[in-house]
């Protein structure tokens, strides 16, 4: 049988870990962009920024993802998840989902290919 402490100390294990481990990238928030910001961009130009927006978001998912399958990995192991101490990617990630919805909304409202 397990001893009182133990069982009173599981759930405050199992609370610690959830609440700080590193956000899924799909699970985080565009950040707002000013609506004007790309809308001076030509057709050709936009297309290319949007191309390295999403290189960017892309690489910055990953390492979100990376940071966040390391916490579960150490949480199974009931150890302190890594991003509270080397930090996640979590406002990149929302910087990048940001500029990539900027630069959509501005090829729709230019009415681009």
């Amino acid at each position: 049988m397990l001893s009182s402490k133990v069982v009173k100390i599981i759930p405050l294990i199992a609370f610690m870990g959830l609440c700080s481990c590193a956000t899924r990238p799909d699970k985080i928030a565009a950040t707002n962009l000013p609506q004007d910001k790309y809308q001076t961009h030509e057709c050709s130009l936009l297309e290319s920024e949007l191309k390295n927006a999403q290189s960017e978001l892309a690489v910055a998912t990953e390492k979100q993802n990376s940071a966040a399958n390391k916490d579960a990995w150490l949480l199974i192991l009931s150890i302190v998840p890594l991003s509270k101490v080397t930090g996640d990617y979590e406002e990149e990630v929302a910087n990048w989902k940001g500029e990539v919805n900027a630069i959509e909304s501005a090829k729709q409202k230019k009415k681009c290919a």
